[in-house]
């Protein structure tokens, strides 16, 4: 369905689809453009007979720097929060997680600078945040875009290794597998769930606070 500002992406099972995820479900995304915001809202429809296990999460990406006159280096993020924090390591080679080997992220922190160097392991997982939105913000012009999520429980930051000019600020109700978890779906961290006849509904939004 479409109109001026308004569109909605859907997704049904199919044969296939339950061969590998044996759910009969439907999953609807609405783009909704509200002035300078864009609300992005995930509605996950149960229509079998069993309770549903899923994750759901985002991959916005904001262009950074976004003048000519700017570096990436200019730019930084600001939480809602003071946050202390550690983050989990990413392994790239297998895509799992190492929750039991963290380091410093954060310290009585609202401020974080951006560089490349911030990844040069992978993404980092924050999943201890305590905020609910965070801003991107540079230090050379008034540019502003804040991105809430609050029915989101994790935030993943990441950027390309080819130093892209985006950072990616994607809230997610799940992570990657982690080495100390099983391969059963069911006990996963922070898995939900959408009862028989039942729709689920996240959102998460981004405003343009400021272009200039």
């Amino acid at each position: 369905h479409q109109e001026d500002n308004y569109i909605l992406f859907s997704l049904y099972t199919n044969h296939d689809l339950y061969e590998s995820y044996p759910f009969k479900f439907k999953l609807m995304i609405q783009y909704i453009l509200k002035g300078k915001e864009i609300v992005v809202k995930y509605l996950i429809e149960n229509y079998g007979d069993k309770r549903m296990p899923f994750f759901i999460g985002a991959h916005p990406a904001l262009n950074c720097p976004l003048f000519e006159n700017e570096t990436y280096e200019d730019y930084y993020l600001e939480f809602e929060k003071e946050e202390t924090l550690t983050i989990p390591t990413p392994i790239k080679q297998s895509g799992l997680i190492d929750f039991d080997k963290r380091f410093e992220f954060m310290q009585n922190q609202r401020f974080i600078s951006l560089s490349y160097q911030l990844f040069f392991v992978d993404s980092l997982i924050l999943d201890q945040i305590q905020s609910r939105n965070v801003k991107l913000k540079s230090k050379k012009s008034n540019y502003q875009v804040e991105v809430s999520f609050e029915d989101f429980k994790y935030l993943v930051l990441w950027t390309s290794a080819n130093h892209g000019p985006f950072i990616a600020i994607e809230p997610w109700n799940g992570l990657s597998t982690g080495l100390d978890e099983s391969d059963i779906f069911d006990e996963k961290r922070n898995i939900q769930y959408v009862e028989p006849n039942h729709t689920n509904v996240y959102s998460y939004s981004i405003n343009i606070i400021s272009a200039k």
